[in-house]
């Protein structure tokens, strides 16, 4: 999809209530913003990040979320899921993410080029220095990014938590599990398409916020 496409679709699949929902999120956060909840329907959905993913900055953005799956959930999961996706917005984390895939790609090309220098003067010395980089950049840089991803996903589950409370916290719980059950246990992956984030670190994670909240687990 590009250009009009996209503003249509996300005209026609904007729902009012998922949206409202959010608005008064940020209300109780005490924030002011515009913020769309716009449903689609993902080809495949293998991991927990298939269900919603947001963009945005501040209080201004747009979230996408799974209708086939949401649909079926309990309200305060739904909610759980809305304030877990309008958290990412509020703590500018797409904008993280950007600046280390961007970084990953700059260095993806400066070594491209270092290589085809070295293949096509015949220097065996630049193009092991090349390759060398290359390994090392990729380790460096997915590291980056799977770190930025297990970070930013366990702050919006653990704001989430706190601004939805035990039901919805308790929900999410559930619903990692029979995820898990289901045979899915990678919750994000990075750059490199490796496991970021794992269920069973989510789930762990929310149950430990649970009893800090003093929620029943």
């Amino acid at each position: 999809m590009g250009g009009a496409t996209d503003i249509d679709f996300i005209r026609r699949n904007y729902n009012v209530d998922y949206s409202n929902r959010v608005v008064n999120f940020l209300s109780r956060l005490g924030m002011d913003g515009y913020i769309l909840v716009s449903e689609y329907i993902p080809k495949s959905c293998v991991m927990a990040c298939s269900i919603g993913f947001s963009i945005g900055k501040s209080a201004l953005g747009m979230i996408f979320v799974d209708k086939s799956v949401l649909e079926k959930l309990p309200r305060e999961c739904q909610d759980f899921i809305l304030a877990h996706e309008l958290i990412h917005i509020i703590k500018n984390h797409s904008i993280m993410k950007l600046v280390v895939r961007y970084a990953f790609q700059m260095s993806l090309s400066m070594c491209n080029e270092i290589m085809n220098k070295s293949i096509k003067n015949s220097d065996v010395v630049g193009l092991i220095f090349s390759l060398l980089l290359l390994f090392i950049s990729f380790l460096m840089i997915q590291e980056a990014d799977a770190n930025t991803v297990k970070r930013q996903e366990l702050e919006a589950d653990a704001t989430a938590a706190q601004l939805i409370g035990c039901g919805g916290t308790s929900c999410a719980v559930k619903f990692l599990l029979e995820m898990k059950n289901m045979g899915v246990n990678v919750s994000h992956i990075n750059v490199l398409g490796l496991p970021a984030l794992t269920i069973d670190e989510r789930i762990n994670n929310l149950k430990q916020l649970m009893v800090s909240y003093g929620c029943g687990t």
